[in-house]
């Protein structure tokens, strides 16, 4: 048997074990697919080799491709046949092993994204009594902060209405670490109109 790798050649030779030759005998020779196949893992060969008393031995070379795809070694034949009944050919095929040299791709580095930001309010709700301030903090939830990142917060009106009950708030709060706070001015209104909302 032979081996070769893949973008390299295989000489395959044959000679004369026992025996005398006299006027020389022709040897023909070709090569047959196994799990390799022609001409994408090697190129095909066939043809005929003359022995004498003074040459005893003939070689033939063959290429072997390079398909770049990972798939183990692989095998192909050579097969040897003459029509001089008087020659024994033994053995009359030899097996070609290709080693692949292809790798298996290196696996693809999936980067994961980092969690999105969650910005909320410390509290779902507040509570304030008229004539007070009230303070309102946002902070960051969840996720992770890269840089600094801006908020818009306002206030609008609910069962209470800007001015007469609240001091309505339209600002924008930049985060980079820490909590973020607005305080919102609570009117006293000297109304008995029980409690009131608003949101932000």
């Amino acid at each position: 048997s032979y081996e070769a790798a893949e973008g390299m050649s295989v000489q395959v030779c044959v000679k004369v074990l026992s025996g005398t030759l006299g006027k020389g005998v022709s040897i023909n020779f070709t090569t047959s697919d196994g799990t390799a196949t022609a001409p994408a893992d090697y190129t095909s060969a066939n043809g005929v080799l003359f022995l004498t008393e003074t040459t005893i031995m003939g070689c033939v070379s063959t290429t072997i491709s390079i398909d770049g795809l990972v798939e183990g070694d692989e095998t192909f034949s050579f097969g040897l046949s003459t029509e001089d009944s008087a020659v024994i050919l033994a053995p009359n095929s030899t097996v070609v092993t290709i080693v692949d040299v292809d790798t298996t791709p290196s696996p693809t580095t999936t980067t994961v994204p980092p969690p999105a930001l969650t910005i909320g309010f410390e509290q779902s709700s507040y509570n304030a009594t008229e004539g007070t301030m009230l303070q309102v903090c946002a902070r960051i939830m969840s996720g992770f902060l890269e840089g600094a990142v801006t908020v818009n917060l306002s206030t609008s009106d609910g069962s209470a209405t800007a001015n007469d009950d609240y001091t309505s708030v339209s600002v924008q709060l930049t985060f980079t670490e820490s909590d973020r706070c607005v305080s919102i001015p609570i009117s006293a209104d000297a109304l008995v109109e029980g409690d009131e909302t608003f949101s932000a």
